[in-house]
This record gives structure tokens, sequence and C-alpha cells, in this order.
């Protein structure tokens, strides 16, 4: 019997020691957050703090925590872009239309979404003038370098040094000569003489009229008619619309004109060819006009066609070159 309480007691003790060695290891392992001190069997439960941000939160004490955040966070949804209850972020407007033009000398080629972008050299395309050459690596080079350059001066202007760096000079004046009454200074041309009399005599048959700066130059004509025919013949003539009168070539011409009805058009012969060839125009009525087809000269410088009025005379004389008025 004592042999048997003693057995008791020492499994006793084993079951004890086991329970106080075991244990405390395994709720370790299930519980992590259990701290062992001292590698004995003193136990602490830790300090756990979880807070949330934002639109996160956080509920529940240790152990037991919920962790909560509210739809779509705190993100907006832009153009083009939703976001659903579930949080997730849509394109609304997939695959747009991607349309690229290039300019100038930039040319695109491809298509989306891959692209090639080519833009020639300086952006610009250039060609080669005279003694220019362009590579393919677009090097611009001048092929007639160093040309003589000759730059020769006229008159008051000077140019002296050497290519590149000239000296152009102008005397005073610019190369002119100050004549008569003329003086040049700094380039400025001065009247020495300003307002002299000017005085214009006409000799012969010249005659000046007017003052400084308007003269009138005329001549005076002196025409020698010779000898005068003898006989003259007098002929009579009624104009009309329809009729013209030419003078007959026979002797002096002496003719009466009634102009009552209409102008009498009246056809001369060449003056050059009837050199002191006299006709004699009268007339005779107030109506209409006398019309020649030469000019007559009338004074010097001075000539007409046309003779209106009543009971007109006139004698004309040829000189060989015109018709001249003898007497009206």
């Amino acid at each position: 019997m004592k042999a048997t309480q003693t057995i008791f007691s020492n499994l006793s003790l084993i079951l004890f020691l086991l329970f106080f060695t075991l244990i405390p290891n395994q709720v370790l392992a299930q519980n992590p957050v259990l701290t062992k001190v001292n590698g004995g069997t003193s136990w602490v439960k830790p300090n756990v703090s979880l807070k949330g941000s934002g639109a996160t939160t956080v509920t529940g004490s240790y152990p037991n925590y919920t962790v909560s955040s509210t739809s779509g966070g705190s993100y907006s949804a832009g153009t083009g872009i939703s976001i659903t209850s579930g949080n997730r972020v849509n394109n609304t407007a997939p695959d747009k239309t991607v349309i690229l033009r290039g300019a100038g000398s930039t040319t695109i080629s491809g298509t989306y979404p891959d692209f090639t972008v080519n833009s020639t050299s300086g952006g610009i395309t250039y060609s080669a003038g005279s003694d220019i050459s362009i590579a393919t690596s677009n090097v611009i080079t001048n092929t007639a370098p160093d040309k003589k350059i000759t730059i020769k001066g006229t008159g008051g202007t000077t140019v002296t040094e050497n290519y590149p760096e000239f000296t152009i000079s102008s005397s005073s004046g610019g190369g002119l000569t100050a004549g008569t009454g003329i003086s040049i200074s700094s380039k400025r041309i001065n009247n020495n003489k300003p307002d002299k009399v000017v005085k214009i005599t006409g000799t012969g048959g010249a005659t000046i009229g007017g003052n400084y700066p308007n003269f009138t130059i005329g001549t005076s004509q002196t025409t020698s008619l010779g000898s005068r025919p003898a006989n003259a013949t007098v002929n009579f003539f009624t104009s009309s619309t329809t009729n013209s009168l030419t003078p007959s070539l026979s002797g002096e011409q002496v003719i009466f004109i009634n102009t009552a009805h209409a102008n009498c058009k009246i056809n001369l012969p060449p003056a050059n060819d009837n050199k002191y060839r006299i006709f004699t125009f009268i007339k005779a009525t107030q109506q209409n006009s006398l019309v020649f087809d030469k000019n007559i000269i009338t004074a010097p410088g001075s000539s007409k066609t046309t003779f209106s009025g009543n009971d007109v005379k006139l004698t004309i004389v040829s000189s060989g070159c015109d018709w001249y008025v003898m007497e009206d």
C-alpha cells in the first residue's frame, strides 16, 4: 500500500512538470503575440495598435481588428474614367482615333500605337547655289572660297586697303567741280550769284515779250507774193448739205457764196503747187460759215479754217508753202 502511494505521488509530480513545461510552448506556437520572458514560464501580452488614414478605418481590439476602405478610396474619376463600387477603375473611352500630321520637313509614318516621326536635318531642305555644295551628311561647303574682290572708286571716291577690309572715302563735293557763280562745301552746292538780270533781245524777225522767268518769243513772217494775175473770173456758188466748192485754177477767182442753207466747204488746192495763186471769197449771207479744208494763216502764229459773219470778204494767196490771208 505504501509503495502504491509512492508511485502515485511520483506520477503526479511528473504530470505537473510536463504541464508547466510543454503547455506554454504549445500556446506560444499557436499564439505568436505572447512573449516568453527570460525563458521562464511567465508570459506577457504585447501592446498592438492599428490606425487607419484617408478613406481607410480600423475598428475592433486586439487580437480582432476590422480594416475598411470606402469605395474608390480617395480617388475621383476624370474624363473617360469611371470607378465602380468594387473599387474598379475603368477607361470609358478606349480606342480613340489618334491622328499625327507632319508639317514642313517633318513626316509621320506608321499606325497607332506605333508612329515614326522623321525630320530632315535642320528642319529645312536646302539646295546648293553657285559655288556651294551640300553633302549627304548635311555639311554645307563653299566650293569657291577666297575669290578675288576688286573695288574701284571713281570721281571723288577712293578705295584703299585689301580684302576683307576696305576703306571707301569720298572727297567733299563728291567729285564735282564748282563753275562760275557756284561753290561746293561739305557736299552742299551753292549759287553764289543768284538773281542775275536776264536779258533776251530779238533780232531780224524775232520779237521778245514778257519778263523773267516767263518770256514769249515770236517771229514775224514776211512773204514776197510776186505779181498778181491781171484777169479775175467771178463765180457764184450756193452751198447745200450735199455739195462742196472746189475753186477753178483758171486765173484769179472771185467767188460769191450763198450760205443761207448750209456751211460751205471749200476744197483748196495744195499751196506748194500753186505759188502766188489768189482766191477771193465773198460770203453774201449771215447764216452759217465758210469752212476750208486747209489752215489759213491770218497772222504770225495764228491760223484757222472757219470764217463766219455777214459780208465776209476773204482774199487768200499761196506762198508756195501755206495759204495766207491778204485782206478780209
